[in-house]
């Protein structure tokens, strides 16, 4: 029963009325206007209720809202909708001239899920489910020139394939089953992704900001990338806070700053801030990305010379942590490692001290982790 109607409203790639309105819910969604994204996607399942790709879309926005905060509330959500997407594919399997879109979604819905695991920390079933997907990795390419979307699935893999296995040894026993990555193919796949207009556009530009600033050490190309996402979706706080850290990270302090301060004014003005987790449901402001945003601004207030304001805002951030109930953290260490900083600029060194050991407590970089016991020693 599934068949039913696709000959009416099936390849959706081709279809001038579903790529507009998916385009406008794309939008919608890197806005962060992530109910009026879910109306346009729950209507363009509507109209198109055999095809896998409103429940793909769907899945997609509900993502970004789990993605910026702690709260699980979307999970089961996107785990449905990524079943609707394979259940609804299945009807696709060779059936003429809708091997692109079968291809595409198989890959894109595991691919998703895979992501969905990893933000939870469930390795086993990342791997399983990336394993899933890479039959799908290289078929998809033949489909590039029709569809760029392809030239972002391959580009991530190939990249991260070899050099995430690098810096994350324990991933290293599951990539035994994968096969090779090749990161220079990756980035060239990845820009192809982010110049063409296309489904991925955003989320290729997003990725290939944080590669070429934090992998490839190319911050102007990073810069550019990311300069480029928050111009486009300046509602968007996770492209903000990327852009300007990026900034912070880079020596532009006061712009860097400047894009943070009317971040934190905002999520200030907002009931209960202090006292309970703001999730996704009900600001873009959560209670996660300012964890990040006050940890970015009192990096760069240290460094100004503002211990005062750096303290506090470092102590902002670590309240955050605690309110978001997430015990690993990638940006907690550097928390606490820049309020040691901030306290022995007062001389205030036993407190500096406790802060530098509380740092090497918690996984941490290797930068990070140098920095502290570099300033244990002194």
């Amino acid at each position: 029963m599934l068949l039913a109607g696709l000959s009416s409203r099936g390849q959706v790639f081709d279809d001038s009325l579903f790529r507009a309105e998916a385009a406008r819910g794309l939008e919608q969604t890197y806005d962060m206007s992530f109910e009026a994204a879910a109306t346009t996607f729950r209507d363009l399942r509507r109209r198109y209720p055999q095809h896998p790709a409103p429940h793909f879309l769907l899945a997609t926005n509900r993502w970004w809202q789990a993605y910026i905060t702690t709260d699980p509330y979307y999970h089961k959500e996107i785990e449905v909708q990524i079943d609707s997407v394979l259940l609804r594919n299945a009807a696709l399997r060779g059936r003429a001239g809708y091997e692109l879109e079968y291809t595409f979604f198989q890959y894109m819905a595991y691919a998703l899920q895979t992501r969905l695991y990893i933000l939870r920390q469930e390795w086993l079933y990342a791997a399983n489910a990336g394993r899933k997907a890479l039959p799908y990795l290289n078929p998809g390419l033949q489909y590039a020139q029709q569809s760029p979307e392809f030239y972002f699935s391959a580009g991530i893999y190939h990249y991260y394939a070899e050099v995430y296995p690098e810096d994350h040894p324990y991933v290293r026993p599951f990539m035994y089953f994968f096969p090779d990555g090749n990161a220079r193919l990756g980035l060239a796949e990845l820009g192809k992704a982010a110049r063409t207009p296309n489904y991925t556009q955003a989320e290729a530009m997003y990725y290939l900001g944080d590669i070429y600033f934090h992998e490839e050490g190319d911050t102007t190309e990073g810069l550019a990338l990311k300069a480029r996402l928050h111009r486009r979706y300046p509602r968007n706080t996770w492209f903000r806070l990327s852009y300007a850290r990026a900034l912070i990270l880079a020596g532009r302090l006061a712009e860097g700053k400047a894009l943070l301060d009317p971040m934190v004014a905002a999520f200030e003005a907002t009931p209960g801030h202090r006292e309970r987790r703001l999730s996704s449901r009900v600001t873009r402001h959560t209670t996660l990305v300012m964890q990040y945003v006050y940890a970015t601004r009192g990096q760069a207030l240290v460094r100004l010379g503002d211990q005062t304001a750096a303290e506090r805002d470092l102590r902002a951030s670590l309240r955050c942590h605690e309110l978001g109930h997430r015990p690993e953290d990638p940006y907690l260490p550097e928390a606490w490692f820049y309020l040691g900083e901030c306290l022995r600029a007062q001389d205030r060194h036993k407190e500096a001290q406790a802060a530098y050991r509380r740092c090497l407590d918690l996984p941490a970089n290797r930068a990070v982790r140098a920095a502290a016991e570099a300033a244990l020693v002194d």
